[in-house]
């Protein structure tokens, strides 16, 4: 009796001084709302602005998540002062047109949140969180694509994240330089990028009313077949709580015309 009483009192201590260390965490990017109403949210870089949607949902666009290092690892997310305001989907990741032509940029891990109002800042009862991750086949497409806005689910109760990453051979080029230059990194550059993402989010998300300990992350086509690799990676160890896949396998035939990316080894990728 004893015991179990130190126990339950050691419980409930502990989960006390947890709320304690996530509000102080909180409190100094406890900013509601600006001047006009706004919702504004703090990250680890600094504080961002968004706009309200319907239902009541706070939108923010664009969120730096990392900076891009050609062929090398993701980096943090350069710090600003003041708040920066994320009302437009950031720039894509540079990829091909149809008439043989490129847009986007190098400078484009950003993502997007969407959450209610009253849930930012907020610590007493925190949303599961889902993470979204596009298809395109390794080479198009963007966090800001298909029709999936983050509303509906935000509306719901849910928060809701997507992501950009590398795409084409900015985020999947092998090369034997490249090895010789960092030895860990093989190619897969936007796989970094989704994981790094996915670590922002398990960091911030809490300052957007989501439970970092509640993330779900899903994916249709390459973004399916990107989380068949998320899952089986020791690099997110703790970083999700379940996924779902939308369409894609994690491997197709080992023919490169029968497919657009084909998973093969470091050796055959570099060649």
């Amino acid at each position: 009796m004893i015991i179990f009483s130190f126990f339950y009192s050691f419980i409930i201590i502990f989960g006390v001084l947890s709320k304690i260390i996530l509000a102080v965490k909180l409190q100094q990017c406890d900013i509601k709302s600006s001047g006009d109403g706004a919702p504004v949210a703090c990250t680890e870089s600094g504080a961002v602005k968004g706009y309200k949607g319907d239902n009541k949902i706070a939108i923010f666009k664009g969120i730096p998540y990392a900076s891009a290092q050609r062929w090398k690892e993701p980096q943090p997310a350069p710090k600003w002062k003041g708040i920066k305001i994320t009302t437009d989907f950031g720039s894509s990741c540079a990829q091909p047109t149809n008439n043989n032509g490129f847009y986007g940029s190098e400078d484009c891990l950003f993502l997007n949140v969407f959450t209610t109002i009253s849930s930012i800042g907020k610590t007493d009862k925190l949303s599961p969180v889902y993470i979204w991750i596009h298809g395109g086949a390794f080479t198009i497409g963007s966090a800001a694509s298909g029709p999936w806005s983050g509303e509906g689910l935000a509306s719901k109760g849910i928060v809701f994240v997507s992501i950009n990453y590398r795409l084409g051979p900015l985020g999947f080029l092998a090369h034997p330089a490249l090895s010789k230059e960092n030895p860990k990194i093989h190619g897969n550059y936007g796989l970094l990028d989704q994981i790094f993402a996915i670590k922002w989010v398990k960091n911030n998300i809490a300052n957007f009313g989501g439970d970092p300990e509640k993330i779900t992350v899903g994916g249709q086509s390459a973004g399916g077949m990107s989380i068949y690799y998320l899952a089986f990676s020791p690099l997110t160890k703790d970083l999700m709580k379940a996924v779902t896949i939308e369409s894609a396998g994690a491997f197709y035939p080992n023919d490169p015309k029968l497919c657009w990316v084909n998973p093969s080894s470091i050796q055959d990728a570099e060649k």
